[in-house]
């Protein structure tokens, strides 16, 4: 996705297209776009070399009978949000200037899918030992 933020300026800003998505491959000598899949799934289309869309559980046959249970389409994420600056305490390790914009998608359910760096608050095994973050989150 990154490769399309030049439809989002100011670029470099890491806002990028995100959510619900289908991503085909074709053949280098396609003479068009498979624009088909913008309406119609994957399955059926012809002239791709892969396609990516729906998600299936796994019932030891590749079948396309049930729906994956949590991930039932493919989402394209945004970057991930830095907790660290974005978290909110008076101590370290949060940075308290926090940038004032969260990334997230939207799956095809409706959910809400929020991607989290979490390096700059959880221990190093070279760094002195401090209190854990928890996996419970606040956010303004």
């Amino acid at each position: 996705m990154a490769a399309a933020t030049w439809y989002l300026p100011p670029h470099a800003d890491d806002r990028t297209f995100s959510g619900p998505a289908t991503i085909a491959v074709t053949p280098a000598t396609a003479l068009s776009l498979p624009c088909q899949l913008a309406t119609n799934p994957c399955a059926g289309q012809t002239n791709l070399i892969a396609c990516i869309d729906d998600f299936f559980a796994n019932d030891g046959a590749c079948g396309t009978g049930v729906a994956h249970g949590t991930f039932a389409h493919f989402t394209a994420l945004p970057p991930p949000n830095n907790y660290q600056a974005n978290c909110f305490r008076d101590d370290p390790p949060c940075d308290i200037a926090p940038k004032g914009e969260l990334r997230y998608a939207v799956d095809i359910n409706g959910n809400l899918l929020f991607p989290v760096g979490w390096q700059g608050v959880l221990a190093s095994p070279r760094s002195p030992p401090r209190g854990r973050c928890s996996c419970r989150a606040r956010w303004r």
